[in-house]
C-alpha cells in the first residue's frame, strides 16, 4: 500500500516547523502592545498630602501645581483620543499649554479652558476660579460664564457671583 520511506518524505516536506524565533517575537509584540493598552487605559491620578505642593504635566505638556490636600484624576487614553477630561479635587493652578485645551469637572462645576493660565479651587459646595492669562469658562446647569483675565469668580450652590479682589501674576499660594 504505502511505501514507508516515501510518506515520511512527504510528510517532512509538509509540516515544515515555524521557527522558535518567530514564536517569541510574536509573544514580544503581544506583550508590548497589551502592556501599553493597559497603561493608557488606565487612570492616572495625583494627589498631595496636608502641607504639600505637586507639578504634573498633562499629556499635551499643560502644568498642573497642585496646592495642599488636592487631587486630580484623568485617562491618558482619552487625551490622545480628543477628549480631554480631568477630575479635580481641591485646589490647582494650571498653566495651559499654547493651543490645548480640557475640561475640568469638579464636584458643583465644568470649567473650560480656553487656553490660559487659571486657578481652581473647588470646596464640597462652592468653587472660586481667578483667571491669570486669557479666558476660562464656567459652566453651572444653565448658567455659563466667561471669566475674563484679571478676574475672579465664585460659584456656590446657586449663584455665580464676581469677587473684587486684587489678582497677582499667580496664585498668593505659589511661593
Amino acid at each position: 500500500m504505502f511505501n514507508s520511506t516515501m510518506s515520511d518524505k512527504t510528510l517532512s516536506k509538509a509540516i515544515q516547523r515555524v521557527p522558535i524565533w518567530m514564536y517569541t517575537t510574536f509573544l514580544s509584540v503581544l506583550i508590548l502592545f497589551s502592556v501599553a493598552f493597559y497603561l493608557m487605559s488606565t487612570v492616572q491620578t495625583a494627589s498631595t498630602d496636608v502641607g504639600e505642593k505637586k507639578r504634573i504635566v498633562l499629556p499635551d505638556g499643560s502644568k498642573v501645581l497642585l496646592n495642599s490636600n488636592a487631587s486630580i484624576s484623568f485617562k491618558k487614553s482619552d487625551w490622545f483620543s480628543g477628549n480631554k477630561m480631568l477630575q479635580l479635587n481641591g485646589e490647582a493652578y494650571f498653566k495651559v499649554k499654547n493651543g490645548a485645551t480640557f475640561t475640568i469637572v469638579t464636584n458643583t462645576s465644568v470649567i473650560y479652558d480656553v487656553g490660559t493660565a487659571f486657578s481652581v479651587n473647588s470646596q464640597q459646595n462652592a468653587i472660586e476660579i481667578t483667571c491669570f492669562k486669557g479666558v476660562v469658562k464656567l459652566k453651572n446647569n444653565a448658567q455659563e460664564i466667561l471669566v475674563p483675565e484679571t478676574m475672579s469668580y465664585k460659584k456656590t450652590a446657586n449663584n455665580i457671583y464676581q469677587i473684587n479682589k486684587a489678582i497677582n501674576l499667580t496664585p498668593s499660594w505659589i511661593e
